[in-house]
């Protein structure tokens, strides 16, 4: 199950952005 470029790069602006909440919380 590959993702595409475009998905991959989205997921990981997810990843980033979840642990930058928990890192300011």
């Amino acid at each position: 199950n590959e993702l595409c470029p475009k998905e991959e790069i989205y997921r990981n602006e997810f990843i980033l952005v979840r642990m930058k909440f928990q890192f300011n919380s």
